[in-house]
């Protein structure tokens, strides 16, 4: 008895003891101070795209009771809000088209009869001639000859579409190469045509070379045709080169800005991946994250010159009733977690557990891996637990951006989100829609939290994925992605390869990005949150002459970023602002002015 009691009272010192160890090392925990001023921190943040000053440019033409027509609205109406051009909408469904089209600088036309309605090709056609911008965001699907037709460029078309399987652009027209980018799933979707010698084709039908966009003068006016026939997020670079190649210089906002995020990164290791990686590689998972992964991605983020943001998870419990008590961290995850932020990395809050913050029940995506919350209150406690255990193990960090498992998200959830963690600036799920998936766009939510949306998934990327990064280096010059310690026991996040391919694979994206972008600026979520909020509280009038810009900036709240495409001219210079090409006709404009000219020679 006397030998239990000695032992129980050792173990009891023994447990004493790594408290007072854990306990002393996070408070002598200091992480380095923080040069990021946060906007987001003021309540000015406010999402001003659509407060344009002066009058209304453009005209959006399009039929609410075509499917496809309101596809091809959707997705230009944000283009639009995105690049600060003002538009009126009419919906040709309900409503007539406006008698006067003077006051017009561009109309863009969303609806595949436009080769049948004889009186509305004369409206635009004298318009166009007058020296406007007409943009038709349709394929036209016709191989009945006529005047339009020719005045359009199309020497011959036919009666039905064709397949797409991928496109390939003009060399050195776009950030980011010129393809091939493959369809993830082609269809029929583009007219086939053949183009008389005054069309210019900046994108095309890898196979086929069929024309998927063109563009030519008409009079005194300018007209371009989209004839990818697609509408979805992951193709609006094509759309972006559309818009802007009607201007003598076309300019608009971007993010200007890249981040990387580490999910699950610091975390326990879960009961299922307490396993060797494979049969060629014996190393048990823990002992290759801390051993092999993280001193491969911290050399690859200096070489890269990346800083990560870690999505910190505290247990793989299920637990979803109160009370949730404040986790201790094993020494390794600690470690981890502390290196990270030590490096320049922060930290970004994943969650108490792994369950997404969901309150009613699982009707859709994965039930079997997922419990439901019994109710907000949980959900508030399950945060105010992991809060504490940030500012208790890592030197006081304040994360400000919270990153859904699974990328799922209930409403009830973000509203738990916005009212329990004071620091919270910032959501960063997915960018593209999928079963279950909180999708979102960058922009601001009523809740005053910022949607920070990421592209792309894992070291491996896909087809899909490529055009995605290609896609929004073009239209937000913006970079934000996930990666999972855990890709590697996955076949499907791994494409099969082991851990050398993997990390080959990665390198070379990376490589490849950051010379089609030096430029781009890599940081971490908090200064990734400020960029987006200076990007949505930005407003822009743009005043233009023959040969120059007059940009009128409010609300600039630090260094602001532009591209302009430059289509006419010869000899661009800035008053007000620091250029620099990026591209062939492209460049990169930065500015802290409020006021910028931009000029060229005729």
């Amino acid at each position: 008895m006397k030998k239990l009691r000695w032992a129980m009272q050792l173990l009891f010192l023994v447990l004493a003891s790594m408290g007072l160890f854990f306990i002393g090392r996070a408070q002598s925990y200091q992480p380095p101070p923080s040069p990021v001023k946060h906007l987001v921190d003021s309540e000015l943040l406010k999402d001003r795209r659509s407060l344009q000053q002066g009058a209304v440019e453009g005209l959006v033409l399009y039929y609410s009771k075509r499917p496809s027509s309101v596809e091809a609205q959707l997705e230009l109406e944000q283009l639009l809000k995105d690049f600060r051009k003002s538009n009126r909408t009419v919906d040709l469904s309900h409503e007539f088209l406006p008698d006067d089209l003077q006051g017009y600088r561009t109309i863009y036309y969303l609806g595949e009869d436009l080769l049948q309605q004889e009186g509305l090709q004369a409206s635009l056609k004298s318009w166009v001639e007058a020296g406007g911008h007409l943009y038709i965001g349709m394929p036209q699907a016709s191989e009945e000859a006529s005047s339009f037709q020719n005045w359009l460029g199309v020497e011959s078309g036919m009666k039905e579409n064709q397949v797409v399987s991928s496109i390939s652009l003009e060399k050195d027209l776009m950030l980011g190469g010129a393809g091939p980018f493959a369809i993830a799933h082609p269809f029929d979707s583009a007219w086939g045509v053949q183009l008389d010698a005054s069309c210019r084709v900046p994108a095309w039908d890898t196979e086929t070379e069929l024309p998927l966009l063109w563009q030519k003068e008409a009079g005194e006016g300018q007209l371009v045709v989209m004839n990818l026939g697609i509408y979805d997020k992951v193709y609006r670079g094509i759309y972006s080169l559309g818009l802007s190649l009607m201007d003598s210089v076309y300019l608009y906002p971007v993010i200007d800005a890249g981040v990387v995020y580490l999910d699950d990164f610091p975390a326990p290791i879960s009961e299922s991946e307490k396993i060797r990686i494979s049969k060629q590689r014996q190393e048990p998972f823990d002992q290759f994250v801390s051993r092999t992964w993280w001193p491969a991605m911290q050399a690859l983020g200096k070489e890269l010159q990346l800083v990560y943001t870690g999505a910190l998870v505290a247990s793989y419990n299920k637990q979803v009733h109160p009370p949730f008590s404040l986790i201790l961290p094993d020494l390794e995850t600690l470690e981890l977690g502390q290196m990270l932020v030590e490096q320049g990395g922060e930290l970004a809050y994943h969650g108490y557990n792994h369950q997404p913050l969901q309150v009613q029940a699982w009707e859709q995506v994965m039930p079997e891996a997922y419990v439901s919350w019994p109710q907000e209150r949980a959900i508030r406690d399950s945060l105010r637990s992991l809060e504490q255990l940030v500012t208790t193990y890592y030197g006081g960090q304040k994360p400000s951006v919270y990153v859904p498992p699974s990328n799922i998200l209930s409403p009830e959830g973000r509203s738990v989100l916005a009212s329990t963690l004071p620091d919270l600036r910032g959501i960063a799920s997915t960018y593209f829609p999928g079963e279950g998936a909180y999708a979102q766009e960058f922009d601001l939510g009523s809740d005053g939290l910022l949607n920070l949306p990421r592209l792309v998934s894992g070291m491996d990327w896909d087809d899909f994925d490529r055009l995605a990064v290609f896609s929004e280096l073009n239209t937000h010059f913006v970079h934000s992605q996930f990666i999972h310690p855990d890709d590697i026991l996955d076949q499907t996040r791994s494409h099969g390869k082991n851990w050398d391919e993997l990390l080959g694979a990665y390198r070379s994206s990376m490589q490849a990005l950051q010379q089609a972008v030096p430029d781009l600026d890599f940081v971490e979520a908090s200064r990734f949150a400020n960029k987006v909020g200076g990007f949505l509280s930005l407003t822009l009038q743009v005043d233009e002459g023959r040969d120059f810009l007059d940009v009128t900036l409010g609300h600039v709240e630090g260094t602001r970023s532009f591209l302009l495409r430059q289509n006419k001219g010869r000899n661009l210079r800035v008053t007000g602002g620091r250029i620099k090409q990026v591209a062939k006709q492209l460049y990169l404009l930065e500015t802290d002015a409020e006021k910028v000219r931009v000029e060229w020679d005729s």
